[in-house]
């Protein structure tokens, strides 16, 4: 600013002054190519130097109203022919004006651009130190902010919230960008939640009634829009109850454990065994039902005839788990 004000000056004072302007001092007026502003309306001195030594009609001069400041990211030419027009009818005679400098000065608003990556930095550091959703929560950006265009100078400070998206599993940040305490600008970002889970994912197609082992299925991290369950386990033992393609993700269902081996078969003859404090009760019984250890199936004893319920133990024998049933 102050080597366009010694340009303007130097410029002013090589002006020659015209002929029978004894007593009716000129308004000379300097243009340069390019100022920027502040105020939200122009005038004439807010975009030029002036100089007239007569002090009332310099005043009236820089106080022509030029019509509003540019929009942000906006330029606005203002000609030398616009200035006289106004100069003119705010009874500033034409033939007193003088120009020098450029034929159009080209305004533009003192601003800054806050780009999208700044605005996502401040959002960004907001929830990773607030944790909304804990630490197993991560958030994927749905929707960028646009570049805010910020008027004036001076330091910026930005304030983050969050705001109510109204779509269940999203977070809403807003971005307040302030100056001297007031807000300036204002910018919203939408993420959507997502949590981290471990699943199982079939490397090779795996038969019905296949073991799932390090070899046919491994562990990834995927992300989900829900938080996990907290006793998923390894499948690894499971056996695949439908045949499994190559890169199925294996749910609850797909696989079961092991069953035990057939230890009692229809019609087998078993022994029976009720044991207590101090006592041991062995009879003989005849199966009816099919049974591994841990089933529980139904038993006729062979003295008394009567059918009894019993669960199979690991070695085979029949525990009776409900008094004998009467004939």
């Amino acid at each position: 600013m102050k080597t366009l004000i010694m340009a303007a000056a130097a410029a002013l004072a090589a002006c020659p002054a015209a002929a029978g302007e004894a007593g009716e001092q000129p308004v000379r007026i300097y243009l340069p190519r390019t100022v920027k502003i502040d105020a939200a309306q122009l005038a004439l001195g807010a975009i030029s130097v002036l100089a007239c030594q007569d002090a009332q009609l310099a005043a009236r001069a820089r106080a022509v109203p030029m019509g509003r400041a540019p929009w942000p990211k906006e330029s606005l030419v203002i000609t030398r022919q616009t200035i006289l027009a106004r100069l003119v009818a705010s009874k500033v005679p034409a033939d007193r004006v003088r120009f020098v400098g450029a034929k159009a000065v080209t305004v533009t608003r003192h601003e800054r651009t806050v780009g999208t990556t700044r605005l996502l930095e401040q959002a960004e550091a907001f929830l990773n130190t607030s944790r909304p959703e804990g630490e197993d929560c991560i958030y994927r950006l749905v929707r960028k902010p646009d570049d805010a265009v910020v008027p004036g100078r001076g330091e910026l400070r930005y304030v983050c919230k969050r705001a109510d998206t109204g779509a269940a599993g999203h977070v809403k940040v807003v971005v307040s960008i302030r100056r001297d305490g007031k807000q300036v600008a204002l910018r919203e970002v939408l993420y959507k939640r997502m949590y981290a889970v471990r699943r199982a994912v079939t490397v090779k197609p795996v038969p019905a009634g296949a073991p799932l082992t390090k070899q046919n299925v491994e562990i990834q991290t995927a992300y989900v829009s829900s938080p996990p369950a907290g006793n998923w386990q390894e499948p690894f033992g499971l056996l695949a109850r439908r045949r499994l393609s190559a890169g199925a993700v294996i749910r609850p269902g797909m696989a079961a454990k092991k069953r035990p081996a057939l230890l009692i078969k229809r019609n087998q003859m078993i022994r029976l065994r009720v044991q207590g404090a101090g006592f041991l009760i062995t009879a003989v019984g005849q199966a009816l039902q099919e049974g591994r250890p841990g089933d529980f199936i139904k038993v006729r004893n062979v003295d008394s005839k009567r059918v009894i319920t019993g669960r199979v133990a690991f070695d085979g024998v029949v525990e009776p788990v409900i008094p004998e049933a009467k004939k």
